[in-house]
């Protein structure tokens, strides 16, 4: 009966809206929908391209990769292939006087012709935009994105390749915005962002639920300069890793500034005060009370004592920094350039964070008016800050004998302050064979170069495809 209720709402709320639509009402959220597509309440598309990679596996190969004793290198086996990809997307598009809907979904299905033991991935992503005017000073804006993705265990000869890595993640964001006067205004702002892997994902360890709280305020200071400034707070929770689990309030300023006709600049900077809470550790040694060699080590049952429940690391100021420029001084030609600093949980189980650097440029030039050619290039370098151990029993694990004294344990530096560094650019040409067909060529070249072992790698990719939207 539900069923049977909800199936006539929808086809009522499909019919008010062709209605609605029949009387011209895009006016008012036209900037919100590209211009081929306003006047239209559904609009379908797919997108078809081919690509060779010569590192599917993201792994630069096992000759490169320090020889452990114990531990097979055939895991960093480097795999090439061709693969084909299916993109179908359906957009529907509701806009009203004084409210707008909008749902994307996306399938996204590739092929990899020599990919071994699993040669398909495949994921779902579903985009939502509500806006709501209730007068002319008050308006709402959510949006909703949501993807799950397969990424499954690839195996070589009983090797695992890549481990499971399938998951889904929630992201939704409200906005409250309300104008005070016509050069002030203020926004209330609330995030939901979860992450989740799928049963068997190597990745569990990850999963994570946050939510964040903010208000912002901004002035409108000239037709040229708008000043702003805002407080944020986020609570992260992780459902298993340590020493994870973090509060944070991010006090920030900035500004948007019109320097002309061709030049825009962004800056927003801030402090963000973070606190870590440990968790209590279940098995294993708490390193901190463990000598390093040379060392007779301590009893084992003295360094697997639980870390206190609710202990912190006390509060750290990180800052943060974003900085933007947009111009279109040259003709035809869009360039934007980026630079950004921040701290960010690390995926390195050892540490816990990394301040992060990174700058990018986009360059968009339209050579004729049917063809254009798009460059981007993107440098970012994490920091890790502290140490990481191995304790002899690591050592036993590699095929090294046990240095020390039965049932005692002692640990040596790893790693000291490691880093990891990443480059990608690329290049895409588009011809637009028709208004609603457009074909494209490009190249992408991605390098990461890492401290941790099996970290280092580079990929090449060439592609090539078309864009229909009906």
């Amino acid at each position: 009966m539900r069923q049977i209720k909800l199936s006539v709402c929808l086809f009522l709320l499909l019919v008010v809206s062709m209605f609605l639509l029949e009387k011209n009402v895009f006016g008012a959220f036209d900037q919100l929908i590209p211009q081929r597509q306003r006047g239209k309440f559904f609009t379908p598309s797919i997108r078809l391209r081919s690509e060779w990679n010569d590192n599917v596996s993201a792994k630069r190969g096992s000759a490169h990769v320090t020889q452990k004793p114990g531990i097979d290198t055939r895991a960093n086996r480097r795999v090439k292939s061709y693969i084909l990809y299916a993109e179908p997307k359906a957009q529907v598009r509701i806009p009203l006087d004084k409210t707008y809907l909008g749902v994307d979904y996306k399938y996204s299905f590739a092929y990899f012709t020599r990919r071994p033991n699993d040669n398909e991935d495949f994921a779902h992503d579903i985009n939502a935009r509500f806006i709501h005017k209730f007068s002319d000073r008050l308006n709402l804006d959510v949006k909703e994105d949501f993807v799950r993705q397969q990424v499954g265990t690839i195996r070589t000869h009983d090797i695992v390749v890549r481990e499971n890595g399938s998951f889904q993640r929630n992201t939704v964001d409200c906005a409250l915005r309300y104008d005070i006067s016509r050069m002030f205004y203020v926004i209330g702002k609330y995030t939901n962002d979860w992450l989740n892997f799928l049963p068997y994902a190597s990745r569990t360890t990850f999963d994570y639920l946050e939510n964040r709280l903010g208000i912002e305020g901004d002035y409108i200071l000239n037709k040229d300069i708008t000043l702003l400034a805002g407080y944020d707070f986020r609570d992260r929770r992780y459902t298993l890793r340590e020493n994870a689990d973090y509060d944070s309030h991010m006090i920030y300023t900035g500004t948007n500034y019109r320097m002309g006709k061709y030049f825009t600049f962004d800056a927003t900077s801030g402090v963000d005060f973070r606190k870590h809470e440990a968790a209590t550790r279940q098995r294993g040694f708490y390193l901190n009370g463990i000598p390093e060699f040379p060392t007779q080590g301590v009893p084992v049952e003295d360094a697997s004592v639980p870390i206190r429940v609710g202990s912190t690391q006390g509060w750290e100021e990180n800052p943060y920094i974003n900085l933007r420029l947009t111009t279109n001084y040259f003709k035809d030609i869009l360039i934007i350039l980026n630079y950004q600093y921040l701290v960010q949980t690390t995926e390195q189980t050892t540490f816990i964070d990394t301040d992060t650097q990174s700058i990018a440029a986009q360059v968009s030039y339209k050579i004729m008016p049917k063809v254009t050619v798009d460059f981007t290039a993107g440098y970012s370098i994490d920091k890790y800050h502290g140490r990481s151990y191995l304790t002899n029993y690591d050592l036993v694990t590699f095929g090294y004998p046990n240095l020390l004294p039965a049932g005692t344990v002692g640990k040596m530096v790893d790693l000291k302050n490691p880093e990891t560094k990443s480059f990608i650019m690329g290049a895409v040409l588009s011809y637009q064979v028709t208004p609603w067909l457009f074909y494209e060529f490009g190249y992408r070249r991605t390098d990461f170069d890492s401290d941790f072992n099996t970290s280092t790698w580079e990929r090449n990719q060439l592609f090539t495809g078309i864009n229909a939207i009906f």
